[in-house]
């Protein structure tokens, strides 16, 4: 059977694409490793979205189709995102993280629970499947 791949695309904005993964790593690392709160879900912001930025990489270059594993692996990430923006934006401004600042991630939490069962369990030809 011949291989049916897309080939790899490679022009300029993959490469800028692949520089800003690699600079909101770097920065997310950097940012972790700070003792202030604000500081590390700011971190944590900056990491998950560079995990969905690599995401919209791997589809762009057409890689996806050579590690169809990886496909909605961020997912989750989407509910992670805008609680740690907001949580990162609190402790910023001075006030108090609540004795349930953790609920702000349960639905991030739900979804990967669901992910886990109900898609990621499956094969692969059945996950796409499902998704369209």
């Amino acid at each position: 059977m011949p291989n049916s791949f897309p080939p790899f695309r490679a022009d300029l904005f993959v490469l800028f694409i692949l520089l800003g993964i690699a600079q909101g790593l770097f920065l997310s690392y950097f940012f972790l490793r700070q003792k202030e709160t604000a500081n590390r879900y700011f971190g944590l912001t900056l990491l998950v979205m560079s995990i969905l930025v690599f995401d919209v990489w791997l589809g762009y270059s057409n890689l996806m189709f050579q590690t169809l594993w990886l496909v909605d692996f961020s997912e989750p990430g989407n509910f992670v995102f805008a609680p740690a923006l907001y949580l990162a934006l609190q402790a910023y401004l001075g006030e108090k993280s609540g004795r349930f600042t953790w609920l702000h991630f349960a639905p991030a939490g739900i979804y990967f629970l669901y992910s886990c069962f109900a898609l990621y369990s499956l094969p692969i030809p059945l996950q796409i499947q499902q998704q369209h």
